[in-house]
């Protein structure tokens, strides 16, 4: 901050640093709106949303430390007022991003709003680090790291669950395993969860997928960004548990990453699972062969859903093992 100071008064009078300081100000909000509304990750998977998402945080961060130095050396302000101007001024600016976002077509989020509170905060509290001695500043440096660790935590979970995938391939999906069900959620108007296996599923003692779906267009079990390497296996594969006497009509859904979202364009077969407990296998080369017009790129595997097409009556289904061999 001393460095600063020496090299603001190089400036000449207030006024000359007052028209640096309303200089920066302009510059700082043409950057961060950038940032915001323009400027996009590289990356197309869950960790690189997420990344995203925290990026406001990060943001807020730099731009509520930009401001303070701003107010404090530029503009004179003592620092007893730099921190509540500077918090106003961050959360009336990511207010009104997200209220702009809404204008233009895009959601606003109050998740988003709430990084840029942690990022402002953690922005002021690394500026009052810099002004404070002894405990106090330590107490300062600590709030703002665990400010940031709150902020990337996400992320940071779904790197990690991103290397349990890896590890656990050629498995998919087991149930068994938090980090996998991360990557598996209900489609449409389906709910699902991990439980212990159904009394009647005999031979069967570890956590299963229950499926409850519900009437809808296509309820169903959607394992999404998938472990994208098939290319070294022969067979894809599940257990699945019908608990009804009637036959469940089910379809099964692969794409790879080129999918166009055109039916088409990706495996589709329709099974019949009967009353009980069975095991279905499906050949990866017919798999390849699924898409109309191109041959599937086993390399660069993306999803698989299994749903029902317009169900018309609540049910329920159990499955397990989801898996490559």
């Amino acid at each position: 901050m001393v460095r600063y100071r020496l090299l603001l008064t190089r400036l000449g009078q207030p006024r000359e640093k007052r028209r640096l300081g309303y200089f920066v100000l302009a510059l700082l909000a043409v950057f961060n709106s950038w940032l915001l509304f323009v400027y996009h990750l590289p990356g197309h998977t869950l960790f690189w949303y997420t990344l995203q998402d925290a990026g406001h945080g990060l943001i807020f961060l730099t731009l509520s430390l930009a401001l303070c130095v701003c107010l404090h050396l530029l503009f004179s302000t003592p620092p007893t007022r730099v921190v509540p101007w500077v918090f106003g001024l961050c959360l009336a600016f990511g207010g009104g991003a997200e209220l702009v976002q809404a204008l233009v077509g895009r959601s606003p989020s109050w998740g988003d709003f709430w990084l840029d509170v942690l990022g402002t905060s953690a922005g002021l509290s690394l500026y009052l680090s810099s002004l404070s001695n002894g405990p106090v500043r330590w107490v300062c440096l600590l709030l703002a790291f665990a400010l940031m660790w709150i902020d990337l935590s996400t992320p940071l979970r779904v790197h990690w669950a991103e290397n349990q995938r890896q590890k656990q391939f050629p498995v998919l999906a087991d149930f068994d395993n938090r980090w996998l069900n991360g990557f598996v959620r209900a489609a449409d108007t389906a709910r699902w969860q991990a439980v212990p296996p159904p009394v009647a599923w005999r031979g069967h003692d570890s956590n299963v997928a229950r499926l409850d779906q519900f009437p809808g267009d296509w309820p169903g079990l959607h394992l999404f960004e998938v472990e994208p390497d098939w290319s070294n296996y022969t067979v894809f594969s599940f257990d699945v548990f019908n608990p009804s006497q009637a036959v469940a009509r089910v379809t099964v859904r692969i794409s790879d990453i080129a999918h166009n979202h055109m039916y088409p364009d990706r495996f589709n077969r329709m099974y019949k699972f009967k009353p009980g407990a069975q095991h279905i296998e499906i050949s990866l080369d017919k798999v390849r062969s699924a898409p109309r017009t191109r041959e599937m790129d086993l390399t660069r595997m993306k999803a698989v859903i299994i749903y029902t097409y317009r169900l018309n009556e609540e049910r329920t289904l159990y499955f397990d093992n989801i898996q490559l061999r």
